[in-house]
C-alpha cells in the first residue's frame, strides 16, 4: 500500500526526497464467525427537541497539517466458519461525536531506498499522523524496481458485527497556513530599438552599352515526311436495343367533375385539380374502385414516368394520357395523389368527360431498359496511304543573348579634320542665346532672366532638362514654350502659377469651352444654351464663370455627363446680371462638377 503524505507549501526551501515504500505485509485471516442477523426492532419515537439551536460560533483558524505517521500492520483474520444471520436489533441512538485527537508531529528522517515488494502481510492499526517537520524536503531518491505480486489468500468468514462506537464531536478546523511568498521577477529591462538609419541616396544610372549584333538563329531541321493515316476499317452493327419492358392494369372509376379538390366526393371517384380537365397537373384517385377493389398500395407504387390513360369504358375513342411527373403520395385509407402532365386526349378526353361517367384508369409501368447489346468487332486497318507532302518550315529559334559591350577603344592622338562652321540659327524670342539642333550642353542667360546649369537633350520631337533651370524674370513670356511643357517629376515655384484667363464671348444655344485657351474662362449668356467642353487633361481642374446678360432668365444644359456633389446639381441663378462659378475635375474620362450660385 503507498503512503501519501501531503506538505504544506513553505516560501523558503525546497522538496525534500520522498523514502521509499516499505513492504506490505500479508492479509491476516478473518477474527471469526458472523453471527445472524437478530430482527430489526421497532424504531422509537421522536424526542422533543431540546431547545433553541444557539448562533453558530466563528469558525478558527485552520491548523497546519501533520505529517502522516506509518501504517501499522493490520491484525489477523479469524478462521472460523460463518454463521447464520441473525435478527438485526433496534437501532440504538446516535452517540455524541467525540473530539478530534491532535495531529501527530512528522518525523525528520530521511527515506530510505525502496525495497522489493513481499508478500501482503496484515495490516496494523493505523497509527496518529506526526506533526510535520519543518525541515527542507530533499530530492526525490529513485524508485526500486516492483517486485513480484504476492499470491491472494482466501478470504476468511465473515466475523460478528461489532458494536458501533458513538462518534465523537467534530473538532475545530484549525487555522490554514501562511502561503509562501511569489519570488520578485527579474528586473532587466529590454533595451529600446534603434532607429532605422536613413536611406542612402540612389546613385546615378550608368550608360546603357550598345547593344550587341542578334546571335544567328541555327537551321531549321527538316521536318520529316509524315505518313497517312490508314482508313479506318468500318464498325460492326450494333446489336439491337430491346424494347422496354411494359406492364399494363386497368382500374374501374367514375368521373367526379363537382370539384377540383380532394378527397374525391365517393369511393370509386376520379378528380382532376382544373375544371379544364387537360390543363390539370394532380389527380386524385379514390383509394377504392368503382367496384370496391382497394387499389391504395398498387397506385402507390407508381413512378415518375409511368403512364395514365383515362378512357371512357364505352368508348376507345374518347381518352387522356398523362405522364406521372412527381412522386405518388398516398393519404392513406382515404385518396390518392398523383402529380401528373398531358401526352395527349381525344373526343370527350379534350372537351371534359361528364360528371358522374364510367371510365376505366389504365396504368402502364415501364419496365427498366435493357443492356445495350455488344459492341461489333473492328474492322481491320486499311493499307497505309502515300507520304504526305512536307510540311511547312517551322518557326524561327529565339534570338541569342546580346553580347557584352566590347571595350571602349583608346583616344585617338590624331586630330581630326575641322568641320565647316554651320550657318547660325536665328535669334529666339526673348533675346536667349545661340543654340544648336539636337544637342545643348549648357546655358546661362541672365540677362534675359534664366540663370542656373541646365543640360538638355532633344531626341527631335522632346527636349528633356536636367540640372536647375530657373526664370528670375517676373515678366510674362520671360520664357515661353509655343509647343507646350510637359514635366515628368515636380514643379517648384517661388512666386506664382496661373492660367490666363479667357472670355469665350457670348453663348447663344450653344457653346463649346476649349479648355486650351486656359483652365479659368467665361461666357454670357444671351440665350438658354447647351455648354459643352473641348481638350481636357486628365487630372487638370477647370473653372467656368457663367454671367446673365441684361435679360437674364436663360438656363443651361451640359454636352457632357457631369457627376455632381452630392449627386444634385446646383440651382443655377436665372437673374438678369448675376453670375455662377461652375468648378470642374477631369479625371480618367468622368467630368467632376459642384458649383457657387448668384454673385451679384
Amino acid at each position: 500500500m503507498t503512503t501519501y503524505v501531503r506538505y504544506p507549501t513553505l516560501g523558503g526551501g525546497g522538496t525534500g526526497a520522498t523514502g521509499p515504500t516499505g513492504a506490505t505485509g500479508p492479509t491476516g485471516a478473518t477474527v471469526g464467525d458472523t453471527g445472524p442477523t437478530g430482527p430489526t426492532g421497532a424504531t422509537g419515537p421522536t424526542g422533543a427537541t431540546v431547545g433553541d439551536t444557539g448562533p453558530t460560533g466563528a469558525t478558527g483558524a485552520t491548523g497546519p497539517t501533520g505529517s502522516t505517521g506509518s501504517t501499522g500492520p493490520t491484525g489477523a483474520t479469524g478462521a472460523g466458519a460463518t454463521g447464520s444471520t441473525g435478527a438485526t436489533g433496534a437501532t440504538g441512538p446516535t452517540g455524541p461525536t467525540g473530539s478530534t485527537g491532535s495531529t501527530g508531529a512528522t518525523g525528520s528522517g530521511a527515506t530510505g531506498a525502496t525495497g522489493s515488494t513481499g508478500p501482503t502481510g496484515p495490516t496494523g492499526p493505523t497509527g496518529e499522523t506526526g506533526a510535520t517537520g519543518a525541515g527542507d524536503t530533499g530530492p526525490t531518491g529513485p524508485t526500486g524496481d516492483l517486485g513480484p505480486t504476492g499470491p491472494t489468500g482466501a478470504t476468511g468468514a465473515t466475523g460478528a458485527p461489532g458494536t458501533a462506537s458513538a462518534t465523537g464531536a467534530t473538532g475545530a478546523t484549525g487555522p490554514t497556513g501562511p502561503t509562501g511568498e511569489t519570488g520578485a521577477t527579474g528586473a532587466g529591462v529590454t533595451g529600446a530599438t534603434g532607429a532605422t538609419g536613413p536611406t542612402g541616396a540612389t546613385g546615378d544610372t550608368g550608360p546603357t552599352g550598345d547593344p550587341g549584333s542578334p546571335g544567328t538563329a541555327g537551321p531549321t531541321g527538316a521536318t520529316g515526311a509524315t505518313g497517312a493515316t490508314g482508313a479506318t476499317g468500318a464498325t460492326g452493327p450494333t446489336g439491337a436495343t430491346g424494347s422496354a419492358g411494359l406492364s399494363s392494369t386497368y382500374y374501374l372509376y367514375r368521373t367526379d367533375t363537382s370539384t377540383t379538390a380532394p378527397p374525391p366526393t365517393s369511393n370509386g371517384d376520379l378528380v382532376w385539380n382544373n375544371a379544364t380537365q387537360v390543363s390539370a397537373t394532380t389527380l386524385y384517385l379514390s383509394h377504392l374502385t368503382r367496384d370496391s377493389i382497394d387499389v391504395e398500395v398498387l397506385l402507390g407504387l407508381l413512378t415518375i414516368n409511368d403512364t395514365l390513360i383515362i378512357q371512357d369504358e364505352n368508348n376507345s375513342n374518347n381518352y387522356q394520357i398523362w405522364t406521372i411527373s412527381g412522386t405518388v403520395t398516398v393519404a392513406v385509407g382515404v385518396y390518392v395523389t398523383i402529380p401528373v402532365t398531358l401526352v395527349s386526349s381525344a373526343g370527350t378526353g379534350t372537351t371534359n368527360f361528364a360528371n358522374n361517367h364510367d371510365v376505366i384508369v389504365i396504368v402502364q409501368h415501364a419496365g427498366q431498359i435493357g443492356p445495350t447489346g455488344a459492341t461489333g468487332p473492328t474492322g481491320a486497318t486499311g493499307d497505309t496511304g502515300a507520304t504526305g507532302a512536307t510540311g511547312p518550315t517551322g518557326a524561327t529559334g529565339p534570338t541569342g543573348a546580346t553580347g557584352p559591350t566590347g571595350a571602349t577603344g583608346a583616344d585617338s592622338t590624331v586630330p581630326g579634320p575641322t568641320g565647316a562652321t554651320g550657318a547660325t540659327g536665328p535669334t529666339g524670342a526673348g533675346g536667349g542665346g545661340t543654340g544648336t539642333t539636337n544637342y545643348i550642353t549648357k546655358f546661362t542667360d541672365g540677362a534675359n532672366g534664366i540663370i542656373g546649369n541646365s543640360s538638355a537633350t532633344d531626341d527631335g520631337t522632346t527636349v528633356t532638362f536636367t540640372g536647375t533651370a530657373e526664370a528670375t524674370s517676373s515678366t510674362v513670356g520671360a520664357v515661353e514654350l509655343a509647343g507646350g511643357l510637359a514635366v515628368v517629376k515636380n514643379i517648384v515655384t517661388g512666386g506664382q502659377v496661373a492660367s490666363e484667363f479667357y472670355d469665350a464671348g457670348n453663348s447663344s444655344t450653344s457653346i463649346t469651352i476649349n479648355f486650351n485657351n486656359g483652365n479659368v474662362q467665361q461666357t454670357t449668356l444671351t440665350a438658354s444654351t447647351t455648354i459643352s467642353f473641348s481638350n481636357p487633361i486628365d487630372g487638370a481642374t477647370y473653372v467656368l464663370i457663367m454671367i446673365q446678360d441684361g435679360t437674364g432668365g436663360w438656363t443651361r444644359a451640359w454636352g457632357s455627363t457631369i457627376k455632381w456633389a452630392g449627386g444634385v446639381e446646383p440651382s443655377w441663378s436665372t437673374v438678369a446680371g448675376r453670375s455662377d462659378i461652375l468648378t470642374l475635375l477631369y479625371a480618367n474620362g468622368i467630368w467632376y462638377g459642384g458649383g457657387d450660385t448668384a454673385f451679384n
